[in-house]
């Protein structure tokens, strides 16, 4: 006989990869993915919410006119996020809305610890540069 699992129980799944970001690298632009700059129309608004790390996109014929890169050139804008606490790098989750895109402020991990690269052992020892050098001053009489 065949045990039956109860109902209780809550199911989980892998949340799925998300394929569309929002990610600003300098002071200067900020850039849509080419997956989702290839979704959303060419002329479209970004909206800020209050705290910075929520974003939305929808298609405003008076709004920013995409290019191919989907780089969005507003000092204004990143400077608005930079005032909010945003800093530089910062990516954003996107996802498909009814009214339009929402994106979600990713934490970026911290960066890597440097690791100290090992010394080079010299090939020759300062005695022979020096005889070398000495050598060569005394070629041509220095």
């Amino acid at each position: 006989m065949e045990a039956k699992i109860p109902e209780q129980f809550r199911w989980f799944t892998p949340r799925p990869k998300a394929k569309y970001f929002i990610s600003i690298r300098n002071r200067q632009d900020l850039r849509l993915n080419e997956k989702l700059r290839a979704r959303v129309p060419d002329f479209v608004a970004i909206g800020v919410g209050p705290d910075g790390k929520t974003l939305a996109i929808r298609g405003q014929a008076d709004g920013y006119k995409l290019p191919k890169s989907g780089t969005v050139h507003d000092k204004d804008l990143i400077a608005h996020l930079l005032s909010l606490g945003v800093e530089v790098p910062a990516k954003y989750r996107v996802e498909e809305r009814e009214d339009g895109w929402f994106a979600v402020w990713m934490p970026l991990p911290p960066a890597a610890l440097k690791k100290r690269t090992p010394t080079r052992r010299r090939k020759k020892g300062l005695e022979s540069v020096m005889d070398e050098l000495k050598e060569l001053q005394d070629d041509r009489g220095l």
